[in-house]
């Protein structure tokens, strides 16, 4: 057979499925497609960073976020990319609720050097009610201890006052007028043998009232664990305010005490003192003043974390973390435009160490960002 004939017939037969399609088929898969599509209402976020640190001494060394002094005279420089975000949501109609989910990325991965892996930030499901009901099942910022001081810094003042942290849980929220109720049980991922041992979650409470731009609101918390054959009992309560001050300043914090309040709070090493057996006591705050100023605005605050120093060092046990940390920090967040954000910040940090040695320290902040 002619090899032009044949080549002829092979592209006859290779196009026959398209050409014996059914166009009212077709149309039909493409109506199904764009009905799926349109009830679901998807969204889209993320920026890019870019920070440079400079740190008089060493800030919880080989960390880009500041947390607490661990040595005095190792002076650093990093550029650090690292909180750049990306997240989707997704929401839709399911009977007398509304169902959403949303999910959010970060670089602070585990990967050496430059090679960043994605890493899980946010990660839940939500059903809301009209009548002001609704639940969260996932990876959400801790649901109690709620507000966040206006740092540069991404640490937002983690180990120095600041309860905060992206657990899973599983929150029930109640809305009636200026008061909400809220339920949780609440455990961080198993990653080590403590949290593999740690079967109970967090038990948590909280009660707020808001009213034009006021907030109060009381949480509480509680867990009974096993850790190393030793029993303990955690517990925590926490006051949460926040207010205008008139004029463009406002004012928010927290304040806080407790026992074994740790890896669920970003308070790693401050739970439990394995020698004696027993759980540290705690208590810390911040607060954090806000002055809107042109486009952007001036932040200034302060926060202390402050362990038991009998329950630290109880038995000769050294593996505390430290026992007093104290941050005041000072920045200014501006932008050009609605995207395209910078910001300036100044923190000093004085820590206790644990053989009671007091060390300070500086952290010098140039933020770049541009966010959609």
């Amino acid at each position: 057979m002619n090899r032009s004939l044949l080549g002829f017939l092979c592209l006859v037969l290779s196009l026959s499925p398209l050409l014996a399609a059914d166009p009212l088929q077709k149309e039909k898969e493409e109506k199904k497609t764009a009905t799926i599509l349109s009830s679901v209402d998807l969204r889209f976020w993320g920026r890019a960073v870019m920070n440079v640190h400079y740190d008089t001494d060493d800030i919880r060394g080989n960390t880009d976020f500041a947390t607490y002094i661990t040595a005095e005279g190792n002076e650093e420089v990093n550029f650090n990319g690292r909180d750049t975000r990306f997240g989707f949501s997704a929401s839709s109609k399911a009977g007398a609720w509304d169902a959403s989910m949303v999910a959010e990325i970060d670089f602070y991965g585990t990967n050496e050097g430059n090679n960043l892996i994605p890493r899980l930030r946010l990660g839940y499901v939500k059903l809301d009610n009209a009548n002001g009901l609704s639940y969260r099942l996932g990876q959400d910022w801790i649901p109690i201890a709620q507000q966040n001081p206006g740092t540069v810094d991404f640490g937002i003042l983690a180990w120095a006052g600041n309860l905060w942290w992206r657990v899973p849980q599983l929150t029930v929220r109640k809305k009636s007028g200026k008061l909400e109720y809220l339920g949780s049980l609440m455990k961080h991922r198993v990653s080590t043998s403590q949290e593999n041992q740690e079967d109970m979650p967090w038990v948590l409470g909280r009660v707020q009232w808001s009213d034009a731009g006021k907030l109060l609101a009381l949480g509480l918390g509680t867990r009974s664990v096993d850790v190393d054959d030793a029993s303990y009992s955690p517990f925590m309560a926490v006051l949460e305010f926040k207010a205008p001050l008139g004029g463009k300043a406002s004012v928010k914090g927290e304040l806080w005490t407790g026992a074994a309040i740790g890896r669920e709070f970003i308070r790693y090493g401050l739970d439990y003192n394995r020698t004696a057996t027993s759980e540290i006591e705690s208590v810390g705050g911040f607060a954090s003043l806000n002055l809107k100023a042109g486009s952007g605005g001036f932040n200034l605050g302060i926060g202390l974390d402050d362990p038991d120093d009998d329950d630290a060092l109880a038995g000769g046990d050294t593996a505390a973390t430290f026992l007093e940390n104290q941050v005041i920090f000072a920045n200014y967040k501006g932008k050009l435009g609605k995207q395209f954000g910078y910001g300036f910040e100044i923190m000093d940090f004085d820590t206790t160490q644990i053989d009671g040695a007091s060390i300070s320290a500086n952290r010098f902040t140039l933020s770049f960002s541009y966010a959609f």
